[in-house]
């Protein structure tokens, strides 16, 4: 279940990074114009999916942090219950969030890639 999620946030930022690649496609075109290298470019789109990732993460994982609290609080603390004190374990949760974080990065490799492997001259005219 937790591969199937970040899976399909993988996919979720990739498409999000690809959208926005190709709705900036004017942008991108006057960047490299005045001199932006393709680089740079690269950079702007992996550092964007690098903080949708971490933005997402660092949600996710404080939404399910006050559930658990939530939870504690409905559960009363009975030892004969099926979860008799849910928790986070730290080391587990920051793994999983660095793994989302490398994850949601490379997802933004391909896009960012698109993005500056456009011509500029070729951008500036996209109508679209």
């Amino acid at each position: 279940m937790g591969l199937s999620t970040l899976l399909s946030g993988v996919i979720g930022v990739a498409n999000i990074m690809y959208a926005s690649a190709k709705e900036r496609t004017r942008e991108i075109g006057i960047r490299k114009s005045v001199g932006a290298t393709s680089g740079s470019v690269k950079f702007l789109f992996l550092f964007e999916s690098l903080f949708i990732t971490i933005v997402a993460g660092v949600l996710g994982l404080g939404l399910g942090s006050l559930v658990l609290v939530l939870i504690r609080l409905f559960i009363n603390g009975d030892d004969n219950t099926l979860m008799s004190n849910p928790a986070i374990d730290l080391k587990t949760a920051l793994t999983a969030l660095a793994i989302l974080i490398i994850s949601g990065t490379l997802a933004g490799v391909k896009p960012a890639i698109y993005a500056a492997k456009l011509n500029p001259i070729e951008a500036l005219k996209d109508e679209d």
